[in-house]
């Protein structure tokens, strides 16, 4: 998929629905503020969330998602493998 990020373009040709959910998923990928695609069920709406979430990529104020670590939700969590003994023993 190759996103477009020309905001005349989008709004010349918006393309179907299906067209804007494919660039919206791409774009959730890479920015946290786009909305859900269960929050914007209308081709207006979906046209504004791309037209915004285009803007706030080319100025550079796409809010990017955090990585998830595996080290970052197991903080602190003791492992049972630690403190299991071997069956093979």
């Amino acid at each position: 998929m190759n996103p477009c990020f020309d905001a005349e373009a989008i709004k010349a040709n918006p393309g179907t629905i299906p067209e804007l959910d494919l660039e919206l998923n791409w774009h959730r990928l890479h920015d946290t503020e786009v909305p859900l695609k269960s929050h914007i069920s209308h081709k207006p709406e979906k046209v504004k969330a791309l037209l915004e979430v285009v803007d706030r990529h080319n100025s550079g104020q796409n809010t990017l998602p955090v990585p998830m670590d595996e080290n970052t939700s197991r903080k602190d969590v003791p492992s049972d493998l630690e403190e299991e003994e071997s069956d093979f023993e």
